[in-house]
């Protein structure tokens, strides 16, 4: 039977007071020998049941203070008979374990920066070194630079100039997107406002000949920030449009289910699919594959789900590529 670390203590004291006492009278009124013994065993098995108990606990204190201060967050603590002493065991076990993903989440979170620092670091140096190269020309040779001549200077420094600014404004999106404000919207309505977007989209972006359908749930509603999801979806309708232009009977799907009531969103096209080395980068800041592309979109629209509480992820086939958004409510 379990018993609680206080009443265990509160016994053996208890019982050691109450033999000290009678081994006192004994002692005093010459009781016979056997049973002087027996009161000084009963003693001596009170004060190790109290010293077991406690070096017991200070142990596992001790145990849990140094794996801590080791950063071992491999330790785990047993249960116990004592409810008192299994309480502190699962409480230590839920401190390394916080621990652990702490130390985790911060070890990818510096391992995310700097590779961010590592790309921005690349494309500033490459952007700014020809408008070095040029402004240090132009200062040495500045008869060089007329009509023409000056006229290409300047649209180069300018070129180079919007692609910093563009980059830099990439980051800065990425880096400061607005808390969501859910409200509940119906999902039909959410999705036809979509559908009008992406086809001026489509047409802009010249991937025309690309179908795009929808299956939405009868009656489906979404908690969530109207404005801040539109972009993350229409950043996967655009990626799963590119994917399939040109192909016969190009055609993107998405999907909108309730199963078990939680909101499910799955975007499938039917492209030629995407390699492994792509699909493990594929949500990695300024990673793409696209000439002129800047590597935000599919960051830019994970970043936004995560803020909805959801996740996102993607799978691939040589016939095509599937992401899918689930959301907790």
């Amino acid at each position: 039977m379990k018993r609680a670390l206080r009443l265990n203590l509160v016994l053996s004291l208890t019982a050691c007071v109450v033999l000290s006492v009678l081994l006192g009278s004994a002692l005093v009124c010459a009781w016979p020998v056997g049973l002087i013994v027996l009161l000084c065993l009963g003693i001596i098995a009170s004060l190790w049941a109290i010293w077991h108990l406690a070096m017991g606990v200070l142990y596992s204190a001790s145990s849990f203070a140094k794996a801590l201060e080791m950063k071992d967050y491999t330790i785990r603590f047993p249960k116990s008979s004592d409810i008192m002493v299994d309480r502190l065991h699962s409480s230590m076990n839920n401190i390394v374990a916080l621990q652990r993903d702490g130390s985790n989440a911060l070890e990818t979170r510096k391992l995310y920066y700097d590779r961010i620092l590592r790309i921005m670091t690349h494309e500033l140096r490459n952007a700014i070194t020809p408008i070095i190269s040029l402004a240090d020309d132009m200062r040495q040779h500045p008869e060089r630079y007329q009509g023409e001549n000056l006229t290409e200077a300047a649209s180069l420094v300018s070129d180079e100039s919007t692609s910093i600014k563009h980059f830099l404004d990439s980051y800065y999106e990425l880096t400061h997107l607005p808390k969501p404000h859910i409200v509940s919207v119906e999902a039909k309505s959410f999705f036809e406002q979509i559908n009008r977007n992406i086809k001026l989209i489509i047409k802009e972006e010249g991937i025309e000949g690309v179908s795009v359908r929808y299956i939405i749930a009868e009656g489906m509603t979404l908690d969530i920030d109207a404005d801040l999801m539109k972009r993350a979806i229409i950043n996967l309708l655009k990626n799963a449009g590119e994917a399939t232009a040109g192909r016969p009977n190009a055609t993107v799907e998405l999907t909108a289910t309730m199963p078990q009531g939680k909101p499910y969103i799955t975007i499938t096209d039917n492209g030629p699919g995407m390699p492994t080395a792509v699909l493990d980068n594929l949500f990695q800041p300024f990673f793409t594959t696209k000439p002129g592309g800047n590597g935000i979109g599919l960051c830019l629209s994970r970043q936004i789900v995560r803020l909805h509480g959801g996740e996102i992820t993607a799978a691939t086939t040589p016939s095509g590529s599937t992401f899918t958004i689930a959301l907790e409510r």
